[in-house]
Order: C-alpha cells, then sequence, then structure tokens
C-alpha cells in the first residue's frame, strides 16, 4: 500500500493534462516524451487506477479518476512549491494581472483564491473589474495576464468552464409591469445587459436603463430601492433575500462563464488559471 504520492508522477500528470500531449508535456518540464509516460504508468500503478484515456497515443480525455486527482495534484505541488520558496528564500516570481467581471465574488471567486492560494506562492496577484468584453479583449491585447469573462455562447477564444442561468429580479415591492421597465444594469459591455436588452426586444417590450454602474454592491443597492429590474445568476439570488424573482417577463438566455490566458502568459499563469477554474467548478458543483 503506497504512503504517499510521486511528486515527479503529478508533475508529469499534471503537465500532460494542460498541453494534451506526452510531448509537450515534456518539453514544459525538461523531460524526455518517454520519461513522462514512465512517470504517469509509475503513478497510475502506484494508485491502482488509470488517469488518461489514450487512443492511438493520442490523449483524449480525463478518467473520473483522473478528474478527481487533478485539483489535488495542483494544490500538492502549489504547496510543494511555496514550501520550498519559503524555506529557501527564493526571490519572488513576479505578478499575476487578473481581471474578473464585479459579481465575481458572487460566484465564490474568494473561496476559490484562498484554495489555490498555496499555488500562487509569494506572486503579487492585481485584480481588478470590468464588463466582460473589455476584460476579453484586454487579455488578448496582453494587458491582463489572466482574464475570467461571461459569453453569450462559445467564442472559440476562451475557454468555457460552466454555463450560468440567469433570472429577472427587483425588490418585493417593485411592480414590472408599467409603460416603461426600467432597467439596472452593469455598462455596455456586460453581457448580463445585453441578454436583458436581447429578451426584451425580442417581446417588444418598452425599456429603458435608468441606472448603470460598474459596481456590484452599487447595483444590489439601487435594486433594493426599487428603481428598477436587473438579471442575477440564479446562485446569486439564491443568496440574496432582499430579491425577488420578478415574473411575467420573458426568459433569459444562459451565459457561459469562460477564462481565457493572455498569449504571453508562463506555466505559473496558467498553473494558476486552472486552479481557480477547477476550484470555482467543485464549489459550484457543492
Amino acid at each position: 500500500m503506497m504512503d504517499s504520492l510521486d511528486m515527479d508522477g503529478l508533475r508529469a500528470f499534471v503537465a500532460i493534462v494542460d498541453s494534451m500531449s506526452f510531448s509537450r508535456a515534456g518539453e514544459t518540464i525538461g523531460r524526455s516524451q518517454s520519461a513522462i509516460s514512465l512517470r504517469l504508468r509509475r503513478l497510475e500503478t502506484d494508485l491502482g487506477v488509470s488517469l488518461l484515456v489514450r487512443r492511438q497515443g493520442r490523449v483524449i480525455e480525463l478518467t473520473p479518476d483522473g478528474r478527481k486527482l487533478l485539483a489535488y495534484a495542483r494544490q500538492i505541488i502549489g504547496l510543494n512549491d511555496a514550501a520550498l520558496r519559503d524555506i529557501s528564500g527564493r526571490v519572488g516570481m513576479g505578478r499575476i494581472r487578473l481581471g474578473l467581471p464585479a459579481d465575481f465574488l458572487d460566484m465564490g471567486f474568494d473561496t476559490a483564491l484562498a484554495q489555490i492560494r498555496p499555488a500562487i506562492g509569494d506572486m503579487h496577484l492585481e485584480i481588478e473589474t470590468d464588463v466582460s468584453d473589455r476584460l476579453r479583449s484586454r487579455c488578448e491585447a496582453g494587458e491582463l495576464d489572466l482574464a475570467f469573462y461571461k459569453q453569450a455562447a462559445p467564442d472559440g477564444a476562451g475557454s468555457p468552464l460552466m454555463s450560468v442561468t440567469l433570472g429577472w429580479v427587483a425588490a418585493p415591492q417593485f411592480d414590472p409591469h408599467g409603460d416603461c421597465l426600467p432597467l439596472v444594469c452593469f455598462p455596455e459591455g456586460c453581457v448580463y445587459r445585453r441578454a436583458m436588452v436581447g429578451a426584451l426586444r425580442a417581446a417588444s417590450i418598452p425599456h429603458q436603463a435608468v441606472f448603470t454602474t460598474p459596481s456590484m454592491d452599487s447595483l444590489r443597492r439601487a435594486v433594493d430601492a426599487g428603481m428598477g429590474v436587473t438579471a442575477l445568476p440564479s446562485g446569486v439570488m439564491r443568496r440574496d433575500n432582499r430579491l425577488s424573482a420578478v415574473e411575467g417577463l420573458p426568459p433569459l438566455e444562459d451565459v457561459t462563464l469562460a477564462m481565457m490566458v493572455s498569449a504571453g502568459g508562463n506555466a505559473t499563469v496558467r498553473r494558476v488559471a486552472d486552479s481557480l477554474g477547477d476550484s470555482l467548478l467543485s464549489l459550484v458543483r457543492h
């Protein structure tokens, strides 16, 4: 019976998953393809399970056991590297510029960040909030190292993480049945705003943006004050007992939460991105 997980095997496993290629994984960690294959085979033998689905030498996907191990592997490697940096007194590795939507804290980002903190180590994390369209374009331009953003449909640029169901919400006393529906929303470039406007136009319902803010807290306060309706993810709605679901308005399209790493992002940025994504998905599923 094995007493501990092999670090070399874990590094090989994560490198293979990140690149979906044994040869590229070898380039990432400076080992030959045969050495990478041997490390993975030893890890699978020690655990008594298969971690990857392979077909004709190609990596197809993770097995259920592989998906379970991946989050643990990233955290173990992160803790190991953080301990080495701390004990050896090595200089910090720089900074990561992270962009995310203003409502992201309500989707579990703070908890996910705490979970993967060991993977960040002593790197300086700079966090900015913005609307999704600008987050994507800034990451593509290299102004951000990593961005989480929302999209109406997969755009082929970022990596889709999960689907988010939207619902109409307002203050309990708000009456949506007037001549012109007042909207409380984030600025242009926000996918929630685009979903609201698209649904109302398709249903020929007159509407007007009466309060626009980049702040999630300000948006909540405006809705709570009865200024208008807005769209929020169903998970956020369940946690905010000040707001009520609004009936009688057209259904909203689901949006997709995606993640993008800039073209210049190094292996450390990609590791942090993958760890954050895994932690978020784990939080949402539970």
